[in-house]
């Protein structure tokens, strides 16, 4: 009976770990929320300490341990850290969506308050709005993670009632490993509250008529410091998700056959990474990078392709339909796949509603890719959903993709290039912390900024030891959010 619910135990937490890597859309799994929740007043969380951690209780009296069902109980938590994993994937996304208005906004302020502030009023009291919002969400989204900290102890609690399990060892990384992301996600959200604190102020001072320049002046710089301080945090919270990520891979062999029970934790961690760090040549690992371009054909993609030809790299790029039926965009796209580069699918409208919620994934990516094919020859089977598969992909449309004959990627890295506020130094800084496994997919967009920094980008990952290449279709491997094995 004992043995029966340790292979149940094993199918839960395979089930759970395949939800665990969720973070990083177009990074960013952790960034901003928004929501609602008791316990904050305008947005912000009361108190600035971390939140106390209590050690989860469970009672069970010695003559009860033959009649507890450990099965049913522990897929019961499971099936929570699931859902709450799910949960804050989706918030990120949200808050996403809320920074890309306020920069709208923000702009139109600037531009239409030159002259006077009288008509940017409803403009500045919906950002102040929404950055209330996304404080709330930051809180909420750390009171989920201290839940789900709960509920692993909890399954480690259940197993010490259980002799000899082969899965102690495992969840009790986890909790550490839980317990740690936790830590370092209060670090960056205490960043983040100080960033989104001082916003407030700066458009509250720019809604007075009569401005201090120097002091907003002062107010933008702390911002920028805030939110440098946040991202510097958010690197470690990546870490920890991807060490998480690696027992999860545990899980994956064990229910492929490839690892046999019993099994010895630490040996097999170091297998999976192993796996993961690609092949070997000449005795040598090689490092592979692959650098992805999202959101052309664009103005800058010559430019970009200039400078992969000037260091001998490859690339891969994820285009969009309606850019691709410019006409004067096809040349460009025509000397990226003669250049030996990939050129995938990356929708017609870049629109998340109709991709994930109105039924059109799959047939916005084919016909994106009757496009590619119709300019280059080439018909592509890589396709990059917009703002990753997480949280959108469900496992209807995951079916779709497979029966399309498609395979997906999203990223390992996320550059976050595309954010407002950035200069050369943020983004090569945060791209670098990102970077030490021997297999990165490093998300870029076609930018300016991005022609900017790419030449030092390159330069960073050859003195680091990577090959850069290109998308092959014969050698697929997996790189989703959502842990699907068959993407």
């Amino acid at each position: 009976m004992r043995k029966k619910y340790e292979i149940l135990l094993f199918v839960f937490l395979f089930l759970f770990l395949l939800g665990c890597n969720q973070e990083s859309e177009e990074g960013e799994y952790y960034n901003n929320e928004n929501g609602q929740e008791p316990g904050y007043e305008n947005g912000i969380e009361r108190g600035e300490e971390p939140v106390e951690i209590p050690v989860a209780e469970l009672e069970i009296e010695e003559n009860e341990m033959a009649t507890v069902p450990f099965g049913e109980e522990i897929w019961a938590v499971y099936t929570s850290i699931f859902d709450d994993e799910r949960l804050l994937a989706f918030r990120s996304y949200q808050g996403r969506e809320m920074e890309k208005i306020e920069s709208s906004l923000h702009w139109q302020v600037m531009i239409e308050g030159r002259e006077s502030n009288v008509g940017v009023q409803v403009s500045l009291d919906k950002i102040i709005e929404s950055i209330h919002t996304r404080q709330t969400l930051l809180g909420e989204q750390q009171d989920t993670m201290a839940g789900i900290l709960l509920q692993i102890q909890r399954v480690e609690d259940y197993l010490t009632h259980v002799e000899e399990s082969p899965f102690r060892e495992d969840v009790s990384e986890l909790q550490r490993l839980f317990q740690e992301r936790y830590e370092s996600f209060s670090a960056y959200a205490k960043h983040y509250q100080e960033a989104t604190q001082l916003e407030l102020s700066f458009y509250t001072a720019l809604a007075e008529e009569v401005q201090d320049l120097q002091v907003i002046n002062n107010y933008v710089t702390a911002i920028n410091r805030a939110y440098s301080d946040s991202q510097t945090a958010l690197q470690e919270v990546y870490e920890i998700s991807n060490q998480i990520g690696e027992i999860k891979d545990i899980f994956v062999g064990i229910a492929e056959g490839e690892i046999m029970m019993p099994y010895n934790f630490a040996q097999e961690v170091a297998i999976v990474r192993g796996k993961s760090a690609i092949m070997e040549f000449n005795g040598h690992t090689r490092r592979i990078a692959y650098l992805t371009f999202d959101d052309g054909p664009s103005y800058y993609l010559p430019q970009i392709l200039d400078i992969l030809a000037e260091y001998d790299v490859q690339a891969t790029f994820f285009m969009i339909g309606v850019n691709l039926t410019n006409p004067n965009t096809h040349a460009h796209v025509r000397r990226a796949v003669a250049e030996g580069h990939y050129v995938g699918a990356h929708s017609m409208t870049h629109i998340y509603s109709r991709i994930f919620e109105q039924g059109y994934g799959v047939p916005e990516m084919l016909e994106a890719i009757d496009l590619i094919e119709e300019i280059t020859g080439t018909r592509p089977i890589l396709v990059r959903f917009p703002f990753g598969t997480a949280p959108g992909m469900t496992e209807t449309l995951a079916a779709q993709v497979q029966g399309a004959g498609l395979r997906v990627w999203d990223w390992t890295v996320d550059s976050l290039d595309w954010q407002d506020g950035e200069t050369r130094e943020s983004i090569l800084e945060r791209t670098k912390a990102q970077i030490f496994r021997d297999r990165e997919v490093i998300l870029l967009h076609e930018l300016s900024i991005t022609v900017e920094i790419l030449p030092d980008l390159i330069e960073y990952l050859l003195a680091q030891g990577y090959l850069l290449k290109a998308y092959d279709e014969d050698f697929h491997f997996p790189v989703n959010h959502i842990g699907n094995p068959d993407l």
